[in-house]
């Protein structure tokens, strides 16, 4: 028999199409319901098997999102209202997209990032994906956060990273609207 290689915490993949219309309420009220759980993985082992059979961020189609979030947790701002998220645009010309989406994971599984990163989101869009990097309460050392992406993703210093209160998300229905520049 094999040893496995539990993980500090279970894991779950999400799959999330880009919602039909243009109702910003109704597309509100949908996401949960197009939320897909892809693979749940507590080893190692099972993270290798699933991220092996998903799609590369490059693959999947354009306005969709591909998700990973601790334990079951489904990745919604209502989820940790508390919360936030740290934003970055990677253009697709540059040929990182894939790699910038590996070393989150792999910083999520490692413990890299500090308890209080929840998950990882990547939204494919038609020149560029946006990563985003949830955290379940505000962050106190923003400029840490940003030093530490921009070191794990190889960004230099002028590469923009933004933070963005789910609190706001909430209310304006953006992620990508009234963030804060954190570099």
């Amino acid at each position: 028999m094999s040893e496995t290689h539990s993980l500090s915490c279970s894991w779950t993949f999400w799959y999330c199409p880009k919602p039909k219309g243009h109702d910003k309420l109704q597309l509100s009220l949908s996401y949960e319901q197009h939320l897909v759980p892809l693979a749940f993985v507590k080893t190692a082992e099972e993270f290798i098997s699933a991220y092996t059979f998903l799609r590369r961020i490059t693959e999947i189609p354009f306005g969709c999102n591909l998700l990973f979030f601790k334990e079951c947790n489904k990745p919604m701002w209502e989820s940790w209202p508390d919360g936030g998220c740290w934003i970055l645009k990677a253009k697709r010309a540059d040929g990182h997209v894939d790699e910038y989406w590996e070393s989150l994971l792999l910083a999520c599984l490692d413990d890299t990032f500090s308890e209080k990163v929840v998950g990882v989101m990547a939204s494919a869009r038609s020149s560029e994906v946006i990563f985003q990097v949830w955290v379940n309460e505000g962050i106190e050392n923003r400029d840490s956060v940003c030093a530490l992406l921009k070191q794990l993703l190889h960004l230099d210093e002028a590469h923009p990273i933004y933070y963005k209160w789910h609190r706001l998300s909430l209310f304006d229905l953006s992620t990508m609207k009234n963030f804060i520049v954190c570099n």
